[in-house]
């Protein structure tokens, strides 16, 4: 996992606070939005946070915790589970998949759909989630 201030940072894949310029040229640490995901049969399964710091047991970054684990079943880095296999309809790793995880906010409001398929008019569109699925989540 990329830490803060690395000179390559994903910035909704890291628990980093994007820093802000304030008058002056002094930055302090604005904090994200927390994204998080749910899948299953009417995204009724809490998967974890998207935006959260790896040290956070929510977090889809912890490997040690329930939803970054590539051992739990409600991972989405577990390629046998129905939410990071290549087969599942709720898999995030399914570029054909209908019903992958959606991502909201704590509002929630939905953000799109956690897919692979960057050509969905679902999926939730960021180009650094998209290599992240694609080299770390469904290699």
């Amino acid at each position: 996992m990329v830490k803060c201030g690395a000179a390559v940072l994903l910035v909704l894949a890291t628990g980093c606070a994007l820093p802000e310029t304030q008058p002056g040229g002094a930055t302090s640490q604005v904090p994200r939005e927390k994204l998080l995901l749910y899948g299953g049969p009417g995204q009724a399964v809490y998967l974890g946070c998207l935006t959260c710091d790896e040290t956070d047991p929510e977090s889809v970054h912890n490997p040690t915790g329930n939803y970054g684990s590539r051992l739990s079943m409600t991972s989405i880095l577990n390629s046998f589970s129905d939410y990071g296999s290549r087969v599942s309809n709720y898999s995030v790793c399914n570029p054909l998949a209908t019903d992958p995880p959606l991502v909201i906010d704590q509002a929630r409001s939905a953000h799109g759909r956690l897919t692979v398929n960057k050509y969905s008019s679902l999926a939730y569109q960021n180009d650094d989630i998209f290599r992240w699925l694609e080299t770390e989540v469904c290699r």
